[in-house]
């Protein structure tokens, strides 16, 4: 879904996360999802599953978060536009660009990257605290409280956590019908069959188990949202068969 300059890109500042944040955190979202699956889902289709372009991190609380924060603002030099990081890159080289030089230049010449930092929740105490209101994702606080809710995955020789399988997939199952965007909910589509496929767990399983942390109310939404245009370009984008996408 996103060009291979675009996934390089954001690997390219997402290892630097892992090597240098020097916090707790958990990796969440489409890149979660990428090195849960890889090996598993090569394996059998012959190809590289979906890269992201946007990386999303879980902080388990404020002092952790406020760390993340000054490193992602001072040692990558992103941005904060409201409550997310943004930088934007050349699309031709990879290199950053002044946000000057950038309103110059034509939209399609420009990677548009974004850092989004997560909190389990968030409320005033947060705000007075940080000066503005992160998004909060409820089930960190269970990828925080112990080994069981999360596993270790190696992106590029380091040990990064991301939630449990079950978890991660929850949190797909949570967010897909909030999607507005059509590209959107149809790379959270494409990253729920994957985890459900290749996410080293029985199908069955996995479902049931992440059925114990999903929204009902979120699920019915999910429902309403997704068409059948979503599903047939999810299964044209990972090979997936439509049966499985179906909601």
């Amino acid at each position: 879904m996103y060009a291979k300059v675009e996934t390089n890109v954001s690997l390219r500042y997402l290892h630097r996360l892992a090597t240098e944040l020097g916090t707790d955190y958990c990796l969440i979202g489409g890149w979660a999802v990428y090195y849960t699956v890889r090996e598993a889902y090569a394996k059998e289709l012959g190809r590289e599953y979906l890269g992201s372009r946007d990386i999303d991190i879980g902080l388990p609380d404020v002092p952790a978060f406020k760390k993340a924060n000054s490193y992602i603002l001072e040692n990558l030099h992103f941005e904060r536009v409201s409550f997310r990081y943004f930088k934007q890159l050349d699309y031709e080289t990879g290199k950053e660009m002044p946000t000057e030089s950038a309103k110059r230049i034509p939209s399609h010449m420009l990677i548009p990257l974004y850092i989004d930092a997560m909190l389990p929740r968030v409320g005033k105490e947060v705000r007075e605290q940080l000066g503005f209101v992160p998004p909060d994702e409820p089930l960190l606080e269970q990828v925080f409280l112990g080994k069981s809710n999360r596993r270790e995955v190696d992106v590029d020789g380091l040990k990064v956590w991301v939630p449990s399988v079950p978890l991660l997939l929850a949190m797909k199952l949570n967010s897909v019908g909030n999607r507005g965007m059509e590209h959107k909910r149809v790379k959270d589509l494409c990253d729920i069959a994957a985890l459900c496929i290749y996410g080293r767990k029985n199908m069955d399983s996995v479902s049931r188990e992440a059925m114990v942390f999903c929204d009902p109310t979120k699920l019915k939404k999910a429902e309403v949202m997704i068409n059948e245009k979503d599903v047939a370009e999810a299964a044209r984008t990972t090979g997936i068969s439509e049966t499985f996408l179906e909601p």
